[in-house]
């Protein structure tokens, strides 16, 4: 069993003007969604993941436009930005 413990998962938003009331249930579904694909990936990886300390992990800022994204889109974009990162920094 790998247990994850994250202190802080920070999003820098830009150019949301007018879109201001959707934030907060974007992030609350991009943190479910993470949590849900990164166990699906912990479970398939078919190696025990080594014990790690990690620190500090910056993920790629996805390009998000909220006049043009559902909701449920630009979660799914903000997941699979740090969904990559631990990916990556894992070896999942």
């Amino acid at each position: 069993m790998t247990d994850l413990h994250f202190g802080q998962l920070t999003l820098g938003i830009e150019g949301t003007r007018g879109h201001e009331h959707r934030i907060g249930p974007i992030v609350h579904r991009a943190a479910a969604l993470f949590a849900t694909r990164l166990g699906e990936s912990v479970r398939a990886s078919r190696d025990a993941l080594p014990s790690q300390n990690i620190d500090a992990l910056s993920a790629s800022a996805p390009a998000l436009d909220l006049r043009r994204f559902t909701d449920e889109q630009a979660a799914g974009e903000i997941a699979a930005s740090w969904l990559g990162a631990v990916a990556a920094r894992l070896r999942l």
